[in-house]
């Protein structure tokens, strides 16, 4: 069908005639985008501040951007990206994805190698994590396997210690009797014994004399004075 022409050397009667089938033909192409099955654009579509409202589905097989907001009653699936500078998804439907899923009824949220717990609010890490900061208290059991930086001996602090640096400081331990906490040894010299004086609640080095102990001479005089 060819496309209709007003031309100036029209009549009166030709233009009125040509002019109501153009309304009619534009009619017509208006309701047929309704009956047509698979309709394209040609074009980008400029929705000029308007929205799309409908019962319908949106499949689309490249990106979704957006600046606002997207709310749905059903689920939101694709196999691209939902991307946007602060978008708010809401839906009362799941969102399905190959990388990233949400179930709403429960909250559950996974990835490629990590899951969210709606119910209880714990994550699961199947991969590695890295941070520069962890807040918060650790609980539970970790895995034997796990590794982390021995610090200098001389580092005073409440890093963690790792059972090499443990064991580093036992062996640069000197374990000698003047070293004890409760001892006080001044002058030792051969023969010395250690006293308990209460006095001082510390043990304290003394000479056999001056525990009350008799030396050789004293218990071989004895000796020869009682006849043996």
């Amino acid at each position: 069908m060819s496309a209709i022409v007003v031309n100036t050397t029209d009549t009166f009667d030709q233009w009125r005639l040509k002019t109501n089938q153009l309304a009619v033909d534009v009619d017509d192409a208006i309701r047929n985008t309704v009956e047509d099955l698979s309709p394209q654009l040609g074009g980008d579509l400029d929705l000029n501040t308007k929205d799309i409202t409908g019962t319908g589905d949106i499949n689309i097989t490249g990106d979704i951007q957006a600046s606002g907001n997207l709310t749905g009653g059903g689920d939101l699936t694709g196999s691209g990206d939902l991307t946007s500078g602060g978008i708010t998804v809401t839906t009362a439907g799941d969102i399905t994805s190959s990388a990233f899923n949400v179930v709403a009824s429960s909250g559950n949220m996974s990835g490629t190698n990590w899951s969210y717990d709606g119910a209880t609010s714990s994550i699961t890490i199947t991969g590695s994590y890295t941070g520069t900061t962890f807040n918060g208290d650790l609980n539970g059991t970790i895995n034997t396997a796990t590794t982390g930086t021995t610090q200098a001996v001389s580092d005073n602090s409440t890093k963690i210690a790792t059972t090499e640096y443990v064991d580093t400081g036992i062996g640069n331990i000197t374990l000698t009797i003047p070293a004890l906490a409760d001892t006080t040894i001044t002058n030792p010299a051969h023969q010395h014994l250690l006293m308990y004086d209460t006095g001082t609640s510390k043990w304290t080095n003394s000479s056999i004399l001056a525990a009350g102990v008799p030396n050789q001479s004293f218990t071989v005089a004895m000796a020869v004075a009682l006849g043996y």
